[in-house]
């Protein structure tokens, strides 16, 4: 998420000098989730992936730029594009309802198969999953919510 210049390009383009914070996160929020997610398509045959030349993302610019990318990936731009908005952002790694419960006494990572994104606005912190299709500002999905997980370290270069 180091990408500090490009996203702070990406967040003049897409927010005004007088908007309040809460009105900042919403736009960054709605331009987030125009990014395709690779993960709500059908599986692909060879000359179909041959044919699109979809390349991996290496980090937010590449997503930015390319425009498509997995929840991880969609949620990470945000993250991204809310710290060059100034907001403190950080990921979280959750255990989904959907695949599995999360046991806190049993130190597996594997549990932990999906990511939201915590800000910091107004002092306090609240969760956003601008990666998953259809789901409103400020709000989670049923199976991100009271579930266990933790902040992913930063690191250099994603």
């Amino acid at each position: 998420m180091d990408k500090e210049k490009v996203m702070e390009q990406a967040v003049r383009n897409l927010v005004a000098p007088g908007d309040s914070e809460e009105a900042k996160l919403r736009k960054i929020y709605a331009r987030v989730q125009q990014v395709r997610n690779l993960a709500f398509e059908r599986s692909r045959s060879e000359e179909e992936e041959q044919r699109d030349k979809l390349q991996d993302n290496k980090d937010v610019q590449d997503v930015w730029e390319r425009g498509y990318g997995y929840g991880s990936d969609i949620n990470m731009l945000f993250a991204a594009l809310a710290r060059a908005a100034g907001f403190e952002a950080s990921m979280i790694r959750l255990a989904s309802r959907r695949r599995n419960f999360f046991y806190p006494e049993v130190p597996n990572a594997a549990q932990l198969s999906t990511s939201v994104v915590a800000v910091h606005l107004s002092g306090r912190d609240f969760y956003v999953d601008p990666a998953t299709k259809f789901c409103p500002y400020g709000l989670l999905p049923w199976e991100e919510t009271s579930v266990g997980g933790c902040d992913l370290p930063r690191r250099a270069g994603s």
